[in-house]
Formats: structure tokens, sequence, C-alpha cells
């Protein structure tokens, strides 16, 4: 019973998420991306919307994200794309790929039973 209803209009709704997921991230760079190529035709729209359903799409001007560190927040929409920007998306990447390292060099250093 849970779960979204296809017939309510959540166009008014805002909404916070915290992530440090590059696929959460890189899932709304592509709901941004489908908002953006389809406004460049009817054509496109229509074939956009093939690929992803026109009410998934995120106009990238109704979003931003943020990276907060230390007591520091910046944004991280490329100016250029309007995009999250490639680089934070890596830089996500990195730090989860450093963490598992992390934790893998301690699962290894204690015997298993």
């Amino acid at each position: 019973m849970g779960g979204l209803q296809p017939d309510v209009n959540y166009q008014d709704a805002e909404w916070v998420i915290t992530t440090h997921s590059p696929y959460v991230l890189s899932s709304f760079n592509t709901l941004m991306l489908a908002y953006k190529v389809a406004q460049r035709s009817e054509e496109l729209r229509a074939e956009v919307e093939r690929i992803i359903p026109a009410r998934c799409w995120i106009n990238p001007n109704d979003f931003a994200a943020y990276y907060v560190d230390g007591g520091t927040v910046r944004s991280i929409i490329s100016e250029k794309t309007g995009l999250i920007a490639d680089n934070e998306l890596d830089d996500v990447s990195e730090d989860l790929a450093g963490e598992q390292d992390q934790l893998l060099e301690l699962s290894r250093s204690v015997p298993r039973d």
C-alpha cells in the first residue's frame, strides 16, 4: 500500500535529502539532464519521455546541492552545466572507496575465529 501514488501532484513539495551516495547524486543529474534536453524541442521531449517519464524530471532551477564540512557550506552545482559538478561526484566516490579500504584493512588485521 505504501509508495507514491501516480495521480498525486508533488510539484509543490520541497525535499531535503542528505547523502554521500554518488549513485543518488548521479540520479539527480540524470533527472535534471532529462529536463534540460527535453526543453530543446518537442521532438526531443518525446524522445526523452520514452527514456524517463516527464513526471520524474527535475528543473535544475528548482534544485540545489551543497557540500557541508567543518562548519562550511558550498554549492556543488556547476555554473557551466547547471548540474552537480563531475569532480564532486568523483570526490564522493573516492571518499567512500577510502572508507571501505580502511574498513577492509581493519577486518584483515583481526584474525578470524
